[in-house]
């Protein structure tokens, strides 16, 4: 299978997971916030953020680091899960020991410390699927973690359809949420056999001590680059109150189902990126020219839908109660949306080039500057401060991503070129257009950028070597299907 194909197979099975996760997460919160209001549905994002932030000190990089590793020598793939499996264990039981004492401790109200304790025990279902997940996606392969997905959020909707018409109480709905994170325990664990064959695995601790050590830059680049975007929510629930964190977290749920696409990407392209570091620099770095474009070209359009028409998207999914301080913060965050998708190749680039370190120091510093900043912003300004105080953190970690990926590895015009330029001063002037004559009209402004405007940049903005890159799916169906047959 051409290197070509296999990142386009992996994309398509990378995208399909992603999208279930969408779709799901997608209607969970809705419903919540449609049913239970602002109150029940902060209540709820409170414990799910925590519950995120603990995903990740559960994980703590070893995922990441399987992954690579497994990238780089596939022929050790049993000794990779006999050295990281019991680590990450602790590392999860840990975590649901970690979100139960800060439950207790915390002033949260009864209702949203009964979510985080019922909430947490998905961490040890999360855990464990995620690790295989991994596995998998060391060997280039996605499709199990799409069967995985769509039939844990498969059980996850039909148990909300059900639980939303008998009008049950909201912490069924949590208890649903973790039966669904761990019947994906039992539905990868047994596929495992298709790419790794064994009689037995044992578990061993020795070189725990190493193996964390290997993992740390991974791991704390992680928490850290979680913490420093949701920060900005847990301090809210601190220092507000639950319908403040609803309305905040009304646009962050948003915001996070279109960040779904650059993971989608990257997640098809990172054990590729190891690779090619290793074998062809030249490569690597033309791929990563590649994705920055293309990156920068999804995230244009959807940061100025976002931007143009907030009230009427805030309106159309969450109704017309209640969320109305949302509007402004979703314009703001249309603009953390772009800095994100624009970034996002720079940092990439720091991990598939072993500088993993230099990512961590990274996060380790804007987490600590969104604290700083947000301890003055969030008393005095609310959720419209913790929003710009997000933007000033996303910009400051994006330019440093730059500069350090920059260092030694290229120059500007080698992966930012004119075609580049043009497209986004035309993006802004076009932005500006609808803004002053369509922004009434929500219709209009989807039509002209969904469909128009990305045909012209795919017409202007790739070279004739670009699009070939980009182009090649002939054939790719009929592999995924006699794969699976």
């Amino acid at each position: 299978m051409s290197e070509a194909t296999l990142i386009n197979r992996n994309s398509i099975f990378s995208l399909l997971s992603a999208m279930t996760r969408m779709f799901s997460n997608m209607l969970l919160f809705v419903g919540i916030a449609r049913f239970y209001g602002t109150e029940g549905f902060g209540q709820f994002t409170i414990a799910h953020t925590y519950l995120t932030l603990f995903y990740i000190v559960a994980d703590f990089g070893f995922d990441l680091l399987l992954t690579t590793e497994i990238a780089r020598s596939r022929d050790r793939s049993i000794e990779f899960i006999q050295r990281f499996l019991p680590i990450k264990m602790i590392f999860a039981l840990g975590s649901i020991v970690l979100m139960s004492i800060i439950a207790i401790a915390s002033h949260f109200s009864e209702a949203t410390k009964t979510l985080m304790f019922f909430l947490s025990i998905s961490i040890i279902g999360n855990a464990l699927t995620s690790f295989f997940f991994a596995l998998f996606k060391g060997h280039e392969q996605l499709y199990e973690e799409t069967r995985t997905t769509f039939f844990q959020n498969l059980f996850l909707l039909c148990s909300i359809a059900i639980l939303g018409l008998l009008h049950v109480q909201l912490i069924y709905i949590a208890v649903a949420f973790v039966l669904s994170r761990l019947l994906g325990v039992f539905l990868i664990f047994p596929k495992m056999r298709k790419i790794v064959v064994f009689d037995s695995i044992k578990m061993t601790f020795s070189g725990c001590q190493s193996t964390f050590k290997r993992g740390l830059p991974f791991g704390i680049h992680l928490l850290f680059g979680t913490l420093f975007f949701q920060l900005d929510t847990i301090l809210l629930a601190y220092w507000r109150t639950d319908q403040a964190v609803g309305q905040y977290q009304a646009v962050m749920k948003l915001i996070v189902l279109i960040l779904v696409v650059p993971e989608v990407i990257i997640n098809a392209l990172l054990p590729v990126l190891v690779r090619l570091h290793s074998e062809d620099k030249m490569r690597w770095l033309q791929m990563n020219k590649l994705l920055e474009k293309t990156l920068l070209f999804i995230g244009l359009p959807f940061a100025i839908i976002l931007f143009v028409y907030a009230d009427q998207i805030i309106t159309i999914v969450y109704g017309s109660n209640g969320f109305s301080e949302s509007i402004p913060v979703m314009r703001i965050f249309a603009l953390i949306l772009l800095v994100r998708y624009s970034v996002e190749t720079f940092a990439l680039m720091l991990t598939t080039s072993h500088r993993q370190t230099k990512r961590m120091t990274i996060v380790i510093g804007a987490t600590v500057l969104n604290y700083i900043l947000n301890a003055y912003a969030i008393p005095k300004f609310g959720i419209l401060g913790a929003a710009v105080v997000s933007l000033i953190t996303n910009v400051t970690a994006g330019t440093f991503y730059l500069f350090v990926a920059k260092k030694g590895n290229f120059v500007i015009s080698q992966l930012i070129d004119l075609r580049t330029v043009v497209l986004i001063i035309i993006t802004l002037l076009v932005s500006l257009g609808l803004w002053y004559n369509a922004r009434g009209v929500f219709s209009i402004g989807l039509i002209f950028i969904f469909l128009i405007y990305i045909l012209y940049y795919y017409f202007i903005g790739y070279g004739e070597e670009e699009k070939k890159s980009i182009y090649d799916f002939r054939g790719l169906w009929k592999q995924v299907l006699a794969k699976n047959q």
